[in-house]
């Protein structure tokens, strides 16, 4: 959620879309969660990886992966380069940009996640974001129904 409001700030075209959508998931993953919850306890649903589906190691699937997104990334870069969208003073340090090159942005996020990692053992992401943005719209509207329901009542504020 942070991210998109950064760019609904911004006038980022179609954030908007971004942010509805982003709270249209996490309305219907809310009301969805009890009932996963019961298929997995039933064992109609279990949850799984790919390295396990694969009856392989994570590292083995991980590290070709990755490879084949750097590799995505730097082709696209080539292909289209941040520059050629955006007005940027090469004579200056890329950090007094408005816009930076993604690997540098990449780089900082990358050490960012792993900071979190080895400090808070919890990765950064936003969907715990948009269930807090969800319920708390929720409670604005049916504060009752928050409150009957446990996975909503988790990322309730009061």
């Amino acid at each position: 959620v942070h991210g998109v409001f950064v760019q609904v700030g911004a006038g980022v075209p179609q954030s908007l879309v971004s942010l509805a959508g982003g709270l249209v998931a996490a309305f219907a993953f809310g009301f969805a969660a009890p009932r996963i919850d019961d298929l997995r306890m039933r064992g109609v649903v279990r949850r799984t990886t790919l390295d396990l589906m694969f009856h392989t190691s994570y590292y083995k699937l991980a590290v070709p992966f990755a490879f084949v997104l750097i590799t995505a990334v730097g082709l696209l870069e080539y292909w289209r380069p941040y520059t050629s969208e955006n007005v940027v003073d090469q004579s200056k340090p890329f950090y007094t940009q408005a816009v930076w090159p993604p690997a540098a942005s990449g780089v900082i996020i990358g050490g960012l996640q792993l900071l979190m990692i080895f400090l808070l053992v919890v990765t950064l992401g936003s969907a715990t974001s948009f269930m807090v943005a969800a319920t708390g719209l929720l409670r604005a509207l049916r504060p009752r129904l928050v409150d009957e329901h446990p996975h909503w009542s988790q990322f309730a504020t009061q």
